[in-house]
Order: structure tokens, then sequence, then C-alpha cells
């Protein structure tokens, strides 16, 4: 700084914090047997950035249900429910810029039930080994 009465100089720090963004999300949709788990939703890094992960049952990166626990960068769903969820994550600055940013909407993450074998008609009696059974069970549809 130059001015009337000689030249000043002076150093310092300035430090930029980089807003929250979503960076390489990865929320595709999965389909999966319940119990079977799925692979992780992820999105990208950043210094000073908080996670937290939603859950919804629409297709809607809003009024979900926050996961307790679910603050990193990448979460697995859980597959021990039979149903239809989506997830999105919110991704905040630590920092005083205080912005924060939402993922769009994961895809459809399904979990199928389990197979339950029940039979319609099946031998009574007593068999020897060898001997040839016929078992017949019900044709069921489902998701």
């Amino acid at each position: 700084m130059t001015g009337g009465c000689g030249t000043v100089n002076a150093t310092g720090t300035i430090i930029v914090n980089a807003l929250p963004a979503i960076i390489s999300p990865s929320l595709g949709a999965q389909t999966r047997c319940q119990n079977v788990a799925f692979s992780s939703l992820s999105v990208g890094t950043g210094q000073g950035w908080t996670y937290q992960w939603y859950s919804n049952s629409t297709a809607s990166n809003s009024g979900g249900t926050l996961i307790p626990g679910a603050t990193s960068n990448s979460f697995t769903p859980p597959s021990n429910v039979v149903g239809d969820m989506y997830y999105y994550v919110v991704v905040s600055s630590q920092t005083s810029c205080g912005t924060a940013a939402t993922s769009a909407v994961s895809g459809l993450h399904r979990v199928n039930p389990l197979p339950v074998v029940s039979f319609t008609a099946q031998p009574s009696g007593t068999h020897c080994v060898d001997t040839d059974l016929t078992y017949t069970t019900p044709i069921v549809t489902g998701k």
C-alpha cells in the first residue's frame, strides 16, 4: 500500500471455504432379496463437509425420514425389510458459509421377500427309498 507517508507491506492468509456440492453421485436403483446386502450409495467428499442420509417411500429428495447414524459420504441401505425405498443425502458445510446441497433422489431400492414353500397336495403314507413322490405347490406371483 502506498500513500503520502510511505509504503506499507503486509502479508496474510486468506481461507476460502468451498460450498458443499454433490460430487459424482452413485445413487442407482438396486433390487435384492431380503437380507442380501445392497451396494453402497455414495457422494464425493469435501473439506469440512457433513453428511446426513434420508429414506423416502416416494421418489423425492425432500420430506424423507432422517436415518440415525448415516452421517458419512457413503451409506448402505438395509435389506432386512421387504418393500420399496428411495434415498438421498444432504451435504452441509461446517464452516460459516452455512449452506447445504441436497442430492438427487436415488433409484428405487426394492427388497423382495424370500420364497415361502407351501404344498397344496402332498403324498401321504409310508414310502420306500427310490420311490417317486409328487408334491404340488401353488403358483405365486409377486413383485
